[in-house]
């Protein structure tokens, strides 16, 4: 069973924090993690696709949720 790993940043673009999480994804093995990275604003979506590649949960964007609650329990 692979192991489930969610990063939390404060926004999709191409800076410091988002590089070094980007990095991260990118060396870990697939077989043995699934990553998710959860974004609190949408701003950049041509970096986006690029980190959605290595993402194998996706991209997540809490600002997508009427409360942070509903974000929690899902």
């Amino acid at each position: 069973m692979k192991k489930k790993i969610g990063f939390f940043v404060p926004e999709i673009k191409n800076c410091g924090p988002v590089n070094v999480v980007f990095n991260i994804i990118s060396f870990l093995n697939t077989e043995l993690f699934d990553v998710q990275l959860i974004a609190v604003r949408k701003n950049n979506l041509g970096y986006e696709k690029i980190i959605q590649d290595k993402c194998s949960l996706g991209v997540v964007y809490m600002n997508n949720y009427l409360s942070k609650k509903l974000f929690l329990k899902k």
